[in-house]
């Protein structure tokens, strides 16, 4: 590609015009969501030793352990998916499906 072609495209993407041209003719790209899909967490009661290892190994907050109940729950807004408790637990008792 040479150098004025190059500057052209450049000065295409610096400017936020957000599409291509093909002659005088000007090509959009289509918006794209970027959002994560929602998570659900599933978790065996039967299972679960409350061990707290999924609290401690999720960096987004997804899991807590109520003292009271002595049960954990889990937010399941939070979740990004990156199956990280589900890896660590040492009982298998998590699950995590979008």
């Amino acid at each position: 590609m040479d150098t004025k072609r190059r500057r052209a495209c450049r000065s295409e993407v610096e400017s936020g015009s957000g599409g291509l041209r093909k002659g005088n003719e000007s090509v959009s790209f289509a918006r794209f969501s970027y959002l994560l899909p929602d998570f659900e967490v599933e978790r065996k009661d039967e299972k679960c030793i409350r061990c707290r290892v999924c609290e401690r190994q999720c960096a987004f907050g997804v899991h807590r352990y109520d003292e009271e109940l002595d049960r954990m729950f889990s937010a399941e807004e939070k979740c990004v998916g990156c199956q990280r408790c589900v890896v660590f637990c040492p009982t298998n008792a998590l699950a995590v499906f979008p």
